[in-house]
C-alpha cells in the first residue's frame, strides 16, 4: 500500500487533470512562489520548474511547464526509510 501526502500553507493549489493539465482560479493579485510536486519526478527537476510570478488583477496569462517522469519506478523503503532486508526462505 501507498500514499502521497502534501501539506501546503496556502489556499492555491490544483490537482492535475487525466491529460496532466490544472488551472488554479481566483487567485488575488500578488507575488507568488509556484513550485510543483510529483511522485514519480525527480527533486533536481522538481526544483528547476520553481518560479516567482507576479499575478496582476485580472491576468489570465497561462504559464506553461514540462515535467518527465523519472525512469523507473523508485524502490519501496520501510517505515524508517531503509531498504528492506532479504526474505529468508523456509527449508522443509
Amino acid at each position: 500500500m501507498s500514499a502521497a501526502v502534501v501539506v501546503l500553507k496556502t489556499p492555491h493549489f490544483a490537482i492535475t487533470s487525466r491529460d496532466g493539465s490544472f488551472q488554479i482560479n481566483h487567485v488575488p493579485p500578488g507575488r507568488y512562489k509556484l513550485e510543483v510536486w510529483s511522485e514519480s519526478v525527480a527533486e533536481e527537476e522538481l526544483a528547476s520548474q520553481a518560479r516567482e510570478l507576479e499575478i496582476a488583477a485580472g491576468d489570465n496569462t497561462p504559464i506553461l511547464l514540462s515535467l518527465h517522469a523519472s525512469s523507473g519506478s523508485r524502490e519501496h523503503l520501510n517505515k524508517y526509510g531503509e531498504v528492506y532486508p532479504p526474505t529468508k526462505t523456509e527449508k522443509y
